[in-house]
């Protein structure tokens, strides 16, 4: 599996340029394809912040750091970066205020929720359990190096009325993992939704849907870069025209749809569309490219999850502790019981 990223691409929305516009300026062969997207990709910058946004990302940072009886933990205050703040401004149109009341609700969710906690779980059995039939999964990266979050909701293999905050955990930790794969500039990342199979028997109800798009615009701003759905049936559109008024302008502007049955040439048709997104090599043989890599439960998380404890630092390592009570010893003792478990993984 390849989780490389391309070093020095812009990752801005695709709805920006001429893919999402219906044109086919990279289509043709593979191989002209990718030299002419490589060549866009060198000539477009992440533009520098100006002083005026560097003014409210320090507005926003110290109304966060002093709002009474939040106290930050080291962790939240290195999560809480430059990078962060200024997507958070972004997503909200650098209205300092509006960002500060999302932002502050992010900090309280992921409390409650354990986001961190979640991450540093040496077992993740509820996570590995939703995950052994790979409807959800991080595999690959796009032209402008964002993590393909890939989707297979024919593979649900359990029951929403059972496990509904089971499966909220896995998207969070899905979510999770793609950001530790990103490397600057890239802040996105891609999403692919395969539908053959989708169901009434299988598809989430309103309520999921609706708590899932809160989490992914809310609690993860401007982290979407393109939405990819394929093959999209008619139970799907039903559902969609439900959660639609929900769902931000920007966030709809990002959706694109393709089959594998549309017009071979143009962007309605998978393969060609895929391939002006993915490289061929990044791509599986049933989403359009030519890799022949297949989901294993087992090696995915050996290795989204060995190289994460492995790579992690002591400061990393402290928010393992469960309660703010506990002391940095402590927090130590789990980090290193947190290592000595993946040594054990990687020799088995």
């Amino acid at each position: 599996m390849s989780l490389s990223l391309a070093d020095g691409k812009d990752e801005r929305d695709l709805s920006e340029n001429s893919l999402a516009n219906g044109s086919n300026s990279f289509a043709g062969s593979e191989e002209s394809a990718g030299a002419e997207a490589v060549g866009y990709l060198e000539t477009v910058h992440t533009p520098p912040l100006s002083a005026t946004q560097r003014r409210k990302i320090d507005a926003l940072s110290k109304l966060v750091q002093t709002t009474p009886g939040l106290e930050l933990t080291s962790t939240e205050r290195s999560w809480m970066d430059e990078a962060c703040l200024s997507r958070f401004l972004r997503a909200r149109r650098y209205n300092v205020q509006k960002a500060y009341r999302q932002l502050h609700e992010t900090i309280q969710w992921r409390r409650k929720f354990g986001v961190e906690r979640l991450m540093l779980d040496p077992e993740l059995k509820d996570v590995k359990h939703q995950s052994e039939t790979g409807k959800l999964y991080v595999h690959g990266v796009d032209i402008y190096g964002r993590p393909a979050v890939i989707m297979k909701p024919r593979y649900q293999n359990t029951s929403e009325r059972k496990t509904a905050n089971e499966q909220i955990r896995h998207l969070v930790y899905t979510l999770e993992r793609a950001i530790t794969l990103m490397e600057p500039p890239v802040e996105k990342l891609c999403l692919i939704i395969d539908f053959p199979g989708y169901s009434l028997r299988n598809a989430p109800s309103i309520k999921v849907q609706r708590q899932t798009l809160k989490i992914l615009q809310d609690y993860y701003p401007e982290r979407l870069g393109i939405a990819v759905c394929i093959d999209s049936p008619t139970i799907f559109w039903t559902f969609f025209e439900i959660i639609k008024p929900f769902i931000d302008p920007r966030t709809a502007a990002k959706i694109h749809f393709c089959s594998r049955k549309g017009k071979v040439g143009t962007n309605q048709h998978m393969q060609t569309f895929m391939r002006q997104l993915f490289h061929p090599d990044q791509l599986e043989l049933e989403l359009g490219g030519r890799s022949t890599w297949r989901y294993s439960n087992e090696e995915y998380f050996r290795e989204l999850i060995v190289p994460n404890y492995l790579s992690a630092n002591r400061e990393c390592a402290l928010i393992v502790a469960f309660s703010h009570d506990e002391t940095e010893d402590e927090a130590d003792q789990v980090f290193h019981d947190a290592l000595s478990h993946c040594d054990n993984v990687k020799e088995s």
